[in-house]
């Protein structure tokens, strides 16, 4: 394991995928605040970083866009322009069907992945998953 200080910043942004599609409102808001925390840790530490769940949480909630929109056609162009692809392992990530496509995608497209999740006062990155 490591921490954020030990990983070498890439040249382009990380695209930070973690799971977001819950039947419970309260996940969803969960997943987004633990996506967000995530996101804010990751800027802090000098990395440029996108989330397309701390971006498009209030929007899809506000417009009732959640289920009315293919949000795999918006985040792929982002996911292809991307570094990396950082994978956020919190609650319902491996059964996560939109984070599992964009693992394979960012295989597919040879895309670095590193697994990282939340500890407390930081961010630990998985040598291996």
């Amino acid at each position: 394991m490591k921490f954020l200080s030990d990983i070498p910043k890439p040249e382009g942004y990380i695209y930070l995928a973690s799971p977001y599609t819950s039947e419970n409102v309260g996940v969803k808001l969960i997943r987004h605040l633990c996506a967000e925390s995530a996101t804010a840790y990751i800027i802090e530490a000098g990395f440029s970083v996108y989330s397309p769940i701390v971006h498009m949480h209030f929007m899809a909630v506000n417009y009732n866009l959640t289920d009315r929109i293919p949000w795999h056609h918006i985040n792929r162009p982002l996911l292809v322009a991307c570094s990396e692809l950082w994978i956020l392992m919190i609650d319902g990530w491996q059964e996560s069907v939109g984070l599992t496509g964009e693992i394979l995608l960012a295989r597919e497209l040879s895309k670095p992945e590193r697994y990282i999740y939340p500890s407390e006062n930081a961010i630990l990155v998985m040598e291996d998953h």
